[in-house]
């Protein structure tokens, strides 16, 4: 009777010592899943910040890399510029000759402008009608070093001239005359040239 008592009573303890650890389990289980679960967000969460972050650099710097070859390209056209007027100012005092197209025989209008122009890599050739054709129309008060501008009368254009300074009261233009050769004119200041001014062209674009 002793002996079925103990028995039983083995068996209750162990029944119990199991059911203790079956309970005992799920706990440690389901927080090792809550901890497990936390530290995904928390990289998920860092992961999302790295890319954002790396995003907003790469954006950053196309931006500034689009502004810098925006920068660069009106340095070069303005270089460009001051270049042809500069190139033009060497032939100061050069004679004219009708139908000249170098230095060495002397220039026309157009063979001037066309010479100037090729020198400084613009495309610029033919008389003054078929340089008239070129580039871009712009409004007297825009111009700028380096335009063509054209007079004439009515609509037939018969003279060029490279704009070298526009301040909006004076504009200054090389050109070849007949009477006087490569020289320097102030269009605005001259009642000759303000009748024959027709329209200007920008060709440095």
């Amino acid at each position: 009777m002793i002996k079925n008592g103990l028995i039983r009573f083995s068996l209750l303890g162990a029944l119990l010592i199991f059911l203790m650890t079956a309970c005992s389990t799920p706990r440690y289980s389901h927080a090792g899943d809550r901890n497990s679960s936390k530290r995904t967000e928390r990289y998920a969460k860092n992961n999302r910040k790295v890319r954002s972050e790396k995003s907003s650099r790469t954006y950053k710097k196309k931006t500034t890399s689009n502004k810098s070859r925006t920068n660069v390209a009106k340095v070069e056209k303005l270089d460009l510029r001051h270049s042809v007027v500069a190139s033009a100012e060497k032939f100061i005092g050069l004679k004219y000759k009708w139908g000249g197209k170098t230095p060495k025989s002397g220039f026309d209008c157009s063979g001037f402008t066309s010479y100037v122009m090729q020198e400084n890599g613009v495309n610029v050739q033919g008389a003054s009608q078929h340089q008239s054709k070129l580039g871009k129309k712009i409004s007297k008060s825009k111009v700028a070093p380096g335009d063509l501008i054209f007079f004439g009368s009515g609509s037939k254009v018969s003279h060029v001239a490279i704009v070298k300074a526009n301040t909006g009261k004076s504009l200054e233009v090389i050109h070849a005359t007949s009477g006087s050769g490569v020289r320097i004119d102030d269009i605005n200041g001259s009642d000759y040239w303000n009748k024959r001014y027709l329209y200007a062209k920008q060709v440095i674009r």
